[in-house]
């Protein structure tokens, strides 16, 4: 047979309304029973039981005193005493495992930056397509269009806003930025899902001399134990000889798939991660075919990344 289970959560207030209106009822209640309580044709006289009800109302008022003056003291210093007991431990926690103490300057930015991050991210893919736009020209440019996907898991028990932001650099020459663009914005499984394409994300984007940013706010509202599908299509313009682009994580990952497709195979691509053996090359790896296919071996934490580089054919060889 299954057991129904009722959860009442009521606020703090709430009891504490509920405390000092029983204590109240208590006191005239025993009141009336000391003195005499007229019911109908009748007086009920309870001296002794009056009096009980009496002290359980003034128990019930200097409960509830303390509750609002003495008890929250307490707590506050409670709070205090143990936020200052959690700072000596992420000081000391190093010394006590390695052997040896790290400044808390450190410390405080391993916390802020790796421990205190309430996300995740699953499924990482990164595609990259390269092509010279004018193969004519004496110097030439490359198309970089990046076609990018990730699943975000909300670690706590309640909705969290993303800090969606975005950018990508402008044309070296600047007759090819209307080449840099961010086509599309896509979340799914959020509190509020919706798609945005490049006529949209045109008027909420910001432009420098240096790049194209976007910022999406507080639009991105993960749920708990709900996974939130985003992916991002952009594109931006880079030289063709000593060309690079850079993928910097704000959030720690578990893993990425990177792929860098030329579909002229005049390039060679290499890839790098900021951390120790992470990519690795898979089977579909092939630089004649212009595939050049990665998986990550380990998790990139935030604010790691992944450096891409290429080379003109006939230099690389």
């Amino acid at each position: 047979m299954r057991s129904i289970q009722i959860r009442l959560n009521y606020s703090p207030r709430f009891v504490y309304g509920v405390l000092l209106l029983l204590s109240l009822l208590a006191i005239a209640l025993g009141y009336y029973l000391e003195k005499g309580l007229h019911w109908g044709s009748r007086i009920i006289e309870e001296p002794l039981l009056g009096h009980m009800v009496t002290e359980i109302g003034i128990a019930g008022l200097v409960g509830f005193v303390l509750t609002l003056t003495f008890e929250r003291l307490s707590a506050r210093e409670f709070r205090d005493l143990a936020k200052r007991e959690r700072d000596e431990i992420k000081t000391d926690v190093f010394h006590y495992v390695y052997g040896y103490s790290i400044p808390r300057s450190i410390t405080d930015a391993i916390d802020r930056q790796i421990l205190s991050t309430p996300f995740i991210r699953r499924n990482m893919r990164a595609e990259y397509t390269l092509e010279v736009i004018d193969r004519t020209s004496t110097i030439k440019y490359v198309r970089a269009r990046r076609e990018f996907s990730y699943e975000i898991e909300n670690l706590t028990d309640r909705p969290q806003v993303f800090s969606f932001v975005a950018s990508i650099d402008q044309a070296p020459l600047p007759e090819l930025n209307k080449e840099v663009v961010f086509t599309s914005v896509k979340a799914e499984d959020c509190e509020q899902p919706f798609t945005l394409d490049e006529s949209q994300l045109l008027n909420i984007q910001s432009e420098k001399t240096q790049e194209k940013s976007l910022d999406l706010g507080q639009r991105i509202v993960v749920l708990p134990e709900i996974t939130t599908k985003v992916s991002v299509v952009s594109q931006t313009v880079k030289h063709f000889h000593g060309g690079w682009l850079l993928l910097i994580l704000s959030n720690h990952t578990c893993d990425i798939e990177l792929r860098v497709r030329v579909p002229n195979r005049d390039m060679e691509v290499v890839a790098e991660a900021y951390a120790e053996k992470v990519l690795k090359k898979t089977k579909s790896h092939d630089p004649d075919l212009g595939n050049f296919h990665w998986n990550t071996t380990n998790p990139i934490l935030a604010y790691q990344g992944i450096y891409i580089a290429w080379t003109p054919k006939e230099l690389a060889s």
